[in-house]
């Protein structure tokens, strides 16, 4: 699995890796392929059901202050619905940090936003950034690697870590869910119109 629990290392050098979580999904068992299997066959309905989604969702927030869909050129296809994502622009409503934008939705029922630093820039993480010995252990055929790597640090990917920065991430539904992402509409322009009274209260 791609996984990495604290528990699972004993070694002091490789600890600071843990976040990462990277690692190969070779672990692929009869059952899991059988339901791999019967979920290709329903591969196109569950877009088609997940577009629905995403057209309702981006039309209810066509009129949220400061929320900005991400563009779908009209000759193509979304290439994935792990989740729903939208920009936030703080400054446009009084430097409200997106922290405590996602807490107020939190607090009006939105239990399932996220931030989109939840999905971190590779390079951030330690396993990027450092050289030597404990890290070509921690890579797979690190023994097999160069002396030497480039390595990267805060600032070098701008873009990525803007995006990361200013995006909430949602649930990508695939049943029927009109009625929610109506109510999380109502939510954010409710946030937005008390926005203010946040910021003050910081």
């Amino acid at each position: 699995g791609h996984f990495r629990e604290q528990r699972e290392f004993t070694s002091a050098a490789l600890a600071p890796f843990v976040e990462t979580g990277l690692g190969l999904k070779s672990r692929l068992h009869p059952l899991a392929a059988a339901l791999a299997l019967v979920a290709l066959r329903k591969l196109p309905k569950t877009i088609q059901a997940r577009d629905e989604n995403y057209r309702l969702f981006r039309e209810a927030l066509a009129n949220v202050p400061r929320i900005r869909v991400p563009r779908t050129h009209p000759n193509v296809g979304r290439g994935g619905y792990f989740r729903f994502i939208v920009f936030y622009e703080a400054e446009a409503l009084g430097g409200l940090s997106i922290e405590r934008y996602v807490e107020a939705l939190r607090a009006e029922g939105v239990a399932e936003v996220q931030l989109g630093s939840l999905v971190r820039p590779l390079h951030t993480y330690k396993i990027f950034q450092k050289e030597g010995l404990a890290l070509r252990q921690a890579l797979p055929f690190g023994r097999l690697a160069p002396r030497s790597r480039r390595t990267y640090r805060p600032g070098d990917f701008p873009a990525a870590e803007t995006f990361s920065a200013t995006t909430l991430q949602f649930p990508a539904f695939t049943e029927p869910v009109q009625s929610l992402i109506e109510q999380y509409a109502a939510a954010m322009r409710k946030v937005a119109a008390q926005h203010r009274k946040l910021v003050s209260s910081n």
